[in-house]
């Protein structure tokens, strides 16, 4: 994990810095604004000279335009992956039991609630700090023998740290508690986990944007079957996301609409968990890349409402959880979907609310997501 964040780093550190849109806000879209002054474009740092503090402003304005900052501020995939792996752990759980799961149909639903505020700290205008979390509650939907209920909590403070005029680092402490119900077979789970989350983003042109996350989690889990004794385990989670974004409007691709822009990403995940003391939880190993491409209405106005949509695939590269060919659970190529819209919070902020949905090719695989994402820049 740390190999494929120093690579990517690597990588964005190869490119040089160069433009950046003169918009004063945090919404996404706003990467390509009308005629957009030259003299906000920032000098490029030289070794023979400090870098300027931006400000807030700046830095939200910098990386909001090529979708690095509603990227960082997202928990929709970090659930969605937790998600599915508790789907795949339910099925190798039940078929030691002996559960058959020839007609096993996973089925979900997420309600996700990502809410952060954005500070400038005191000093040289260069460095933010950020608070917030989110809930996550899943709901197992016609899944017998495996279904399953969550609630999940998690919480960051993270600072942000800009070191170049398109490059920022950020390290935080992160925490997070779910509580799993395991319907069919009356069990319960309760999972406790805290530790570091690091994130670099890079605008590598005007109109191409990298964010990439790593989260270390230690924790452990507390499991109660009914007529079992209670099985506590400790683990050690590593998660890794890396996405690379493109925007184009009319005026650089002629085939997008006026009005509107286009957004093609392209997105590598992997999650392992390694088991560790006396009583050590298994090991697993999960990932998957995706390819999509978003259109959005351009609209600079604040409390106007800016639909998109968003189509894409998912292909899961690992997956030791569950056994292959023995899981008829298995469903590892996903269609993703999503329908939405967002709006700016009078210039200090973004409201972002859509539904997505994951379906996987052999009709195995069924998640739907409702986001409420509120971000807020002081």
């Amino acid at each position: 994990m740390a190999i494929a964040v120093i690579a990517a780093m690597a990588f964005a550190n190869s490119i040089p810095a160069m433009a950046q849109d003169a918009q004063t806000d945090t919404n996404d879209q706003a990467a390509l604004p009308p005629s957009p002054p030259a003299q906000a474009t920032p000098a490029p740092a030289t070794p023979s000279a400090a870098m300027p503090g931006y400000g807030i402003a700046d830095f939200m304005r910098t990386f909001a335009g090529v979708g690095i900052i509603g990227e960082m501020n997202s928990s929709e995939t970090y659930g969605a992956v937790q998600q599915r792996i508790g789907q795949y752990t339910a099925h190798a759980q039940a078929a030691q039991y002996g559960d058959d799961l020839s007609h096993v149909r996973d089925n979900a639903t997420s309600y996700v609630v990502p809410a952060h505020v954005t500070f400038e700290l005191p000093g040289d205008g260069n460095t933010l700090l950020k608070v917030g979390g989110a809930a996550i509650y899943a709901r197992g939907n016609e899944s017998a023998p495996t279904d399953q209920d969550s609630d999940g909590y998690n919480f960051l403070a993270e600072v942000l740290r800009r070191i170049a005029p398109n490059q920022a680092i950020g390290v935080g402490f992160a925490t997070e508690v779910t509580d799993v119900d395991l319907k069919d077979s009356g069990g319960h789970i309760d999972s406790r986990g805290t530790g570091v989350r690091l994130d670099y983003v890079n605008r590598l042109s005007p109109t191409t944007g990298l964010a990439v996350r790593a989260i270390v989690l230690d924790g452990r889990d507390v499991t109660g079957m009914p007529g079992i004794p209670t099985a506590r385990q400790k683990w050690r989670r590593y998660f890794t996301e890396a996405k690379l974004m493109k925007t184009l409007d009319h005026r650089n691709a002629g085939f997008v609409p006026e009005g509107w822009f286009l957004r093609p990403a392209v997105e590598a995940v992997y999650q392992a968990s390694r088991g560790y003391g006396s009583n050590p939880a298994e090991d697993e190993n999960y990932g998957f890349v995706e390819g999509s491409l978003r259109l959005e209405k351009q609209e600079f106005r604040n409390w106007h409402f800016a639909p998109y949509v968003e189509a894409g695939l998912i292909r899961e590269f690992v997956q030791d959880i569950s056994p292959k060919g023995q899981d008829a659970g298995n469903d590892p190529t996903v269609l993703y979907s999503k329908i939405g819209g967002s709006t700016r919070l009078g210039g200090h902020g973004r409201l972002d609310l859509y539904y997505a949905r994951r379906d996987g090719a052999k009709g195995i695989y069924n998640q739907q997501t409702i986001n409420l994402l509120i971000s807020i820049d002081i």
